[in-house]
């Protein structure tokens, strides 16, 4: 079992984190055996809540060791956090960027099929325009009578 005593509030984050994601503790499974709510929970679990209380994630950590069970449980988990090649769960904030980026991308595809569509617009136009033309001077030499060329 961690001592959450000797931990930084961002350990104390990342280790709920992880302990929660790993063992799928749900945020209502939190608050129904804390004095903590089901949306505080949820918005330090998701990252939303920048600056939790300190006692919040205390109360947290104490529950997480009485539903894990074994000490050696919680200490494979800190080491985890503590591991470089520890991949989290994805935060909030980079959900967002992510989001974002593709969005840019998509906006340069839609761009780049406006373009093409215009170009096609255009093409289109000038082969009228051109037919026009054809169907004009065809018109112009049928009404010409060839008695009169020189």
């Amino acid at each position: 079992m961690i001592d959450s005593k000797k931990i930084s509030k961002q350990q104390k984050l990342e280790y709920i984190k992880t302990t929660v994601y790993d063992f799928s503790i749900s945020a209502y499974n939190i608050a129904s055996n804390t004095n903590l709510t089901e949306a505080g929970i949820a918005r330090i679990l998701k990252g939303i809540a920048k600056n939790p209380h300190e006692s919040s994630l205390n109360e947290i950590i104490s529950y997480i060791h009485t539903y894990n069970g074994p000490e050696d449980v919680n200490e494979k988990h800190i080491v985890d956090i503590l591991n470089p090649y520890y991949t989290p769960p994805i935060s909030i904030e980079t959900e967002i960027k992510n989001q974002k980026q593709k969005i840019i991308e998509l906006k340069k595809k839609i761009e780049e099929c406006e373009k093409y569509i215009k170009s096609l617009l255009t093409y289109q136009k000038n082969m009228i325009e051109l037919e026009l033309n054809i169907i004009e001077q065809n018109t112009i030499y049928k009404n010409v009578d060839p008695e009169n060329l020189p």
